[in-house]
C-alpha cells in the first residue's frame, strides 16, 4: 500500500468529503481510466457520498505498481469498502468496473455484507469475460488478446482518449487498458449475487455491440432485475452524466427501502 494511503477512505476519489450519515454509492472505472469521467458525474451527485475507486499505479496511487492480481485486487477493494463501514451500499461500474463490481459484491456478500443494489454501466457481464478469457488461451495469451482488443478500439474510432495529449501520456494510457483488460481475462468465481441488479446499456454502444445484449446480467442475481437502455455510445455519461447521475440516484432510494 503507498505510504500516502492509509485510512479506507483514502482508497477512493471522493467529489465531496465523505458524510457517514449519507447513502453511498461506490463506482468502478472503465480500464485505463482513474475518474476523469466520473468527474463530469460529480456535481450531479448531490445528497449522496459518491466514491470512485482509486487503482494502483495511476493517479493518486501513481507510486504503486499497478495491479497483476485480480483476487488480489477484488480483496483490496473488498477491505477498503468494509472500513468505510457504509449500511447497503449501491455499486456500480462501467465497462471493466462493472466486473469489478459485481467481484466485490459477491465478496461482500460471503462476508454477511449486503449490498443495495448493483448497477453495471456499459458492461460485458462475466460470462463473456470468460469466454474471451478461452479464447486468448488459445490464442496468444491475455497479453496479446488485451493488445488485439485495444487495436479494435482504435479502429472504431473510440480510442485514444480524450486528454491524451502527448506520446507519453498515451503509451501510459495504453499500458493501463491493456492492463485491466488482462487482469479481467483471469479466473474469478462465477456466483449468482443476492442484491438486485439494475443493467445500463447503451444500444448504440460502439465497443461492445453484440458482446452486451440486454439482459446478458439477469441471469447473475438471484434477485430483481432492470434493464435500461440509453444512447450516446459506451461513454454515454461522459457527454451526458445527468441521465446515469439520475439512474444511480434512483437506485439508492430502492436501496433505502428495501
Amino acid at each position: 500500500m503507498s505510504a500516502k494511503i492509509r485510512s479506507p477512505q483514502e482508497f477512493w476519489w471522493w467529489p465531496r468529503p465523505y458524510n457517514p450519515a449519507l447513502p453511498t454509492v461506490l463506482h468502478f472505472a472503465c480500464s485505463g481510466s482513474d475518474h476523469t469521467g466520473e468527474i463530469r458525474l460529480a456535481p450531479h451527485m448531490e445528497g449522496v457520498n459518491f466514491g470512485v475507486w482509486r487503482m494502483p499505479g495511476r493517479g493518486a496511487r501513481a507510486d504503486e505498481p499497478p495491479s497483476t492480481s485480480l483476487q488480489r485486487l477484488v480483496d483490496e477493494i473488498t477491505t477498503a469498502a468494509l472500513g468505510l463501514d457504509c449500511r447497503s451500499p449501491v455499486l456500480s461500474g462501467h465497462s471493466f468496473g462493472g466486473l469489478l463490481g459485481y467481484l466485490v459484491c459477491q465478496e461482500l456478500e460471503s462476508q454477511g455484507r449486503a449490498v443495495g443494489r448493483f448497477v453495471p454501466v456499459a458492461s460485458a457481464d462475466p460470462s463473456v469475460w470468460r469466454r474471451d478469457a478461452a479464447l486468448a488461451k488459445l490464442f496468444g495469451g491475455p497479453k496479446k488478446h488485451a493488445q488485439r482488443r485495444v487495436v479494435m478500439f482504435e479502429e472504431r474510432g473510440v480510442w485514444p482518449p480524450e486528454g491524451a495529449e502527448s506520446a507519453t501520456v498515451l503509451q501510459a494510457a495504453r499500458s493501463r487498458l491493456e492492463g485491466d483488460i488482462a487482469l479481467g481475462l483471469q479466473s474469478f468465481r462465477h456466483d449468482r449475487i443476492n442484491a438486485s441488479i439494475t443493467e445500463v446499456s447503451a444500444k448504440d454502444d460502439e465497443i461492445l455491440k453484440e458482446r452486451a445484449a440486454q439482459r446478458r446480467w439477469a441471469q447473475h442475481t438471484s434477485g430483481e432485475f432492470e434493464s435500461i437502455a440509453v444512447t450516446g455510445g459506451h461513454f454515454f455519461y461522459w457527454r451526458r452524466p445527468q441521465v446515469l447521475a439520475t439512474i444511480l440516484k434512483s437506485e439508492v432510494e430502492l436501496a433505502q427501502h428495501n
